[in-house]
Parts: C-alpha cells; sequence; structure tokens
C-alpha cells in the first residue's frame, strides 16, 4: 500500500511539474512555485540581528534548524551547512546587503542533477522603531525544484519557522 501510495504521488509530481514533459507555458509556470516566506517580529535593532546571524562560528548558540556554519560569511564563499538531524548542504553566498540580506543557493552534489533552493534572510527596521522584521524566504530552484517541492515544502517551513523563532528567543534575550 504505502509503494502504491508513494509511486502514485511521485508520478504526479513528476508529470505534472517536469519542464520535460510540458510545454513551454507549463514550464513557466513551473518556475514560479509559490515561495515558502516566514516572517517574524523581533524587539530588537537591525545591527544586533544581522551580528548574530551573520556569526556563523556561533550558529548553534542560537539555531535550532541550521546548528552549524563553517566559513565565511562574504559574498561569493562557499558554507557548509549542518542542520538538527546532521544533514550537511554546500551552500554559495550570492549576495550579502549589511546589515539588512543574506542569500545563498545549494550548490551540493544534487543540485547538479536539477533541484536546490536559493534563500534570503533579510532584516528590516518596523516603522513606529519598535523593533524589527525578519523574513526568512526560499524559492525552489532547478527543472527537478517541483519534486522538491511536493517532497519537502512542509518540512522546510517547518525549519524556517524554527531557526526564525530561535533567533527571536536569542537576541530578545540578550
Amino acid at each position: 500500500m504505502f509503494f502504491k501510495f508513494f509511486f502514485t504521488g511521485l508520478c504526479f509530481c513528476f508529470f505534472t511539474i517536469n519542464p520535460w514533459l510540458s510545454s513551454a507555458e507549463a514550464r513557466e509556470e513551473r518556475n514560479k512555485l509559490p515561495p515558502i516566506i516566514v516572517t517574524t517580529s523581533m524587539d530588537s535593532t537591525v545591527q544586533e540581528v544581522w551580528d548574530v546571524m551573520i556569526d556563523f562560528k556561533n550558529y548553534g548558540d542560537w539555531n535550532r534548524w541550521v546548528v552549524r556554519l563553517e566559513g565565511d560569511a562574504e559574498e561569493g564563499a562557499t558554507v557548509r551547512a549542518y542542520n538538527e538531524t546532521g544533514l550537511s548542504l554546500d551552500l554559495q553566498i550570492t549576495s550579502i546587503e549589511e546589515p539588512y540580506e543574506i542569500c545563498w543557493v545549494d550548490v551540493t552534489w544534487f543540485t547538479h542533477f536539477g533541484f536546490g533552493g536559493w534563500r534570503c534572510r533579510s532584516i528590516e527596521a518596523l516603522p513606529d522603531g519598535e523593533g524589527i522584521k525578519f523574513t526568512n524566504h526560499f524559492e525552489f530552484t532547478g527543472v527537478f525544484g517541483g519534486m522538491l517541492d511536493c517532497f519537502t515544502r512542509e518540512q522546510l517551513e517547518q525549519g524556517m519557522t524554527l531557526e526564525n523563532e530561535s533567533l527571536r528567543e536569542f537576541v530578545e534575550a540578550e
């Protein structure tokens, strides 16, 4: 029964989203998979949150989802991220706009097979001067990004929410 359910889901994701098996219009629409966006308000300043977020050596002190980052917070650098289960991903930092945003893209081996993700985390001061808004934004990439979306969207959203809440708790406790 499990295999029948799994195979049916796999076929649905593959045949409805795979760009090789669909029209140009469908491929264009597939590239517009809805992003995962998690936003959290924090009682902190932009600079305080930025300083914590780019201190890769101390990620484990606050982040309960991405518990370790190895590398430097520099544009173009490749960093290795480890989640709470021990899974590691190689990420290339694509842009840094200090102290407001850092973005990276997956460059792990499986991205060469057509799926991965692009993620930005941004910080914005609230207009009333009462804290900041932290946004964690993820978009699926690659020709098989739709399959990845089918199987991992919920887990990614939960992880991003955990990361946002971990950061909020850490900066508000300082």
